[in-house]
């Protein structure tokens, strides 16, 4: 790869709105980098190899050779790529492009197409259909996509029961947000739109009463558990929010949230567990389960839970998926949800 890529601009960015400082970012960074370098040398060297083979035959040396190599080396060192390769390598792709090297900016394009083609072929098939729901942007295709996954008439798409796909989706956020660095924002944002999307049409019975029970066990389940691991600080900022009597300005403070994660100056001694930080999956989980229990602490007493809190944990609970969809770049950014 060619050195003046690496001293491009892109080291000044930030993955995960964390500071390539960070001595644990900047490893994984060098990390990919170096991986990188590796796979464009021996694509290159194989392709030299297989090039001269292909005119020795006389035949000449087409795009689908390319791509074979590329899928070959691509293969060969698929478990040892980490977290952030494919977000390196969008970087350095972008660099390439601007500095108008854009036979490399192309290989670099069917690297990430090799390796997003053949780590899909591994998923459960769950997976497999959360990444095609992924690649929409909009409720409205992501739902169609998920209707049609569960009745098996989407080409190429596996069918899937709803349900198993929320579990995965909501296994998914887990995971990302218990880690301190998430490189892609939109990606997080999307993810908790579709477990949004996906608990509106179990709940309203869109897959039939089987999948709607499945789907409230598993939910309830879900919620039981969050309850008890939910970090303080989360509920903290819910409480805070409430508080707060114009949309424009929770807006503003929740997207905040969902963009920044405490720098790295500024991070008491707890807040350096990303568990403690608020993301976006356990506050919509936390906004839910505030909803929940003042409503269960209505039906024990008899009494009509406090209006004025509901409403304003609904209007939250709104404004924060307008802020997602804005993340997430949907296109139906804006609308009411």
């Amino acid at each position: 790869m060619d050195a003046h890529i690496r001293t491009s601009n892109m080291w000044t960015c930030k993955i995960n709105s964390c500071p390539l400082e960070d001595p644990r970012t900047m490893q994984e960074v060098n990390k990919a980098a170096a991986m990188l370098d590796l796979m464009m040398d021996e694509i290159g060297q194989k392709s030299v190899v297989d090039g001269a083979v292909e005119a020795f035959l006389g035949r000449d040396p087409d795009e689908a050779l390319q791509r074979e190599v590329v899928g070959t080396i691509v293969r060969n060192h698929l478990e040892e790529l980490g977290e952030v390769f494919l977000y390196v390598l969008d970087a350095f792709s972008t660099a390439a492009t601007e500095k108008g090297d854009h036979e490399t900016a192309e290989m670099m394009g069917r690297i990430k197409e090799a390796v997003l083609q053949q780590i899909s072929a591994r998923l459960p098939i769950e997976m497999q259909v959360l990444n095609a729901v992924l690649k929409c942007a909009s409720s409205e295709q992501r739902v169609r996509v998920v209707r049609k996954a569960a009745d098996g008439s989407v080409r190429g798409v596996p069918t899937c029961e709803p349900h198993r796909l929320q579990l995965a989706v909501s296994q998914l956020l887990d995971d990302m947000e218990e880690k301190e660095a998430i490189p892609d924002r939109k990606l997080l944002a999307r993810l908790c739109l579709v477990r949004e999307e996906l608990q509106n049409e179990l709940m309203n019975g869109a897959f039939g009463q089987g999948e709607g029970a499945k789907a409230a066990q598993d939910l309830e389940e879900n919620m039981r558990l969050l309850n008890q691991l939910l970090p303080t600080y989360v509920a903290a900022f819910v409480k805070e929010l409430i508080s707060v009597g114009t949309s424009e300005r929770r807006s503003s403070l929740i997207r905040a949230a969902f963009e920044e994660d405490p720098s790295l100056d500024s991070r008491t001694k707890v807040e350096t567990d990303p568990r403690a930080w608020v993301r976006p999956g356990r506050f919509l989980a936390c906004v839910q389960l505030t909803q929940q229990e003042l409503q269960r602490r209505a039906d024990r007493s008899g009494d009509a839970p406090p209006a004025a809190v509901m409403e304003r944990l609904e209007a939250i609970r709104r404004e924060s998926l307008l802020a997602l969809q804005a993340i997430a770049g949907d296109q139906d950014a804006g609308a009411s949800p």
